[in-house]
C-alpha cells in the first residue's frame, strides 16, 4: 500500500512539476535576410530594389526611381510578393504576384513668346498608371550572397482605364546580400 500511495505521489507531482520548461519566452530570431539591388520589370517596377526573405519561404521586394528635373517628373514603383515553391541549392522558383504605378508629369514649352499676355506657352501632360501581374520567379546564385532574378508572367497593363491590355510581363534583377552568412 505504501509503494502505492508513494507511486501516486509521484506522478501527481511529476505530472504538475514544471520540469525542463522554462518560465522565460524562448526568444527564436527570426530568419530574415536582407538584400540591395536593381531591377527592371513591365509590371514590377524599375530602379533601386529591396528585398526580405521571410524563413526561406516568403519574399517581399519594394523598387522605385524618381527622376526629377524643371520639366519632368517620373516615378516608377512597383511591389512584388513571392512565395517559394522550390528550393535547390543554387536555384531557387517562386510564384509572384507584382503591382507597378507609373506617374509621369511634364511641362513642354511652345517657341513663341505671347507679348500681350506677358507669358510663356506651355502644355503641361500628367500620366498616372497602373500595371499588375502574376507569374513564376527563378532566381540563380551560389549561397545567398549574390544572386540574379528573372520574372516571366502575365500581365494587365494600363489598369483600371479605358486603353487597358493584357500581355506578358518580364522583370529581371541583381541583387546583394545584406545579411547573408
Amino acid at each position: 500500500m505504501k509503494k502505492i500511495l508513494f507511486s501516486i505521489c509521484i506522478l501527481i507531482s511529476s505530472t504538475i512539476s514544471l520540469g525542463q520548461e522554462s518560465s522565460e519566452a524562448q526568444i527564436i530570431p527570426p530568419n530574415t535576410i536582407h538584400k540591395l539591388g536593381i531591377h527592371a520589370g513591365t509590371t514590377s517596377g524599375l530602379g533601386i530594389s529591396y528585398k526580405a526573405l521571410f524563413n526561406n519561404k516568403t519574399m517581399l521586394q519594394l523598387v522605385s526611381i524618381p527622376v526629377a528635373s524643371k520639366y519632368t517628373k517620373l516615378i516608377n514603383s512597383g511591389i512584388s510578393l513571392k512565395l517559394k515553391f522550390k528550393d535547390l541549392p543554387e536555384w531557387d522558383f517562386y510564384y509572384y504576384g507584382a503591382l507597378n504605378h507609373i506617374y509621369d508629369e511634364s511641362t513642354e514649352y511652345n517657341n513663341y513668346y505671347d507679348e500681350m499676355s506677358n507669358n510663356d506657352d506651355y502644355t503641361r501632360t500628367t500620366l498616372s498608371k497602373f500595371n499588375t501581374s502574376a507569374g513564376i520567379s527563378i532566381e540563380y546564385g551560389k549561397g545567398e550572397f549574390i544572386k540574379w532574378n528573372i520574372q516571366l508572367g502575365y500581365g494587365i497593363y494600363n489598369l483600371g482605364t479605358e486603353e487597358w491590355r493584357t500581355l506578358p510581363s518580364v522583370g529581371t534583377t541583381i541583387d546583394f546580400s545584406l545579411n547573408s552568412k
